[in-house]
């Protein structure tokens, strides 16, 4: 079913992207995927559309908050620069099939 795939597809991100409107603020889906990101550890970037600061919950004004999507995409390719500067430290390759 949907929900199974959704979960298994989140399962293997390691970085999510959460966007808050005056929606979906009060949506059980949104703090239930947060939670799923939350719980395997995976880097959670937050965009704030039209929302006031104050209006989000606590644990989210202390982590990686973006109010544009331009600040969220020099955000999302900061992150891509790490995981490419890991990737060539740690001798990682793509193509490699998993030992």
């Amino acid at each position: 079913n949907w929900l199974d795939r959704l979960e298994q597809a989140m399962g293997r991100a390691s970085c999510g992207v959460v966007v808050l409107t005056e929606n979906s603020l009060p949506s059980q889906w949104v703090w239930y995927e947060t939670g799923m990101f939350q719980g395997q550890q995976a880097s959670i970037l937050y965009l704030l559309d039209n929302i006031d600061f104050g209006a989000v919950p606590e644990f989210v004004a202390q982590k990686q908050v973006s109010e544009t999507v331009s600040e969220l995409v020099q955000t999302l390719e900061e992150y891509v620069r790490g995981f490419g500067e890991l990737a060539e430290a740690t001798d990682f390759d793509p193509e490699r099939p998993a030992a």
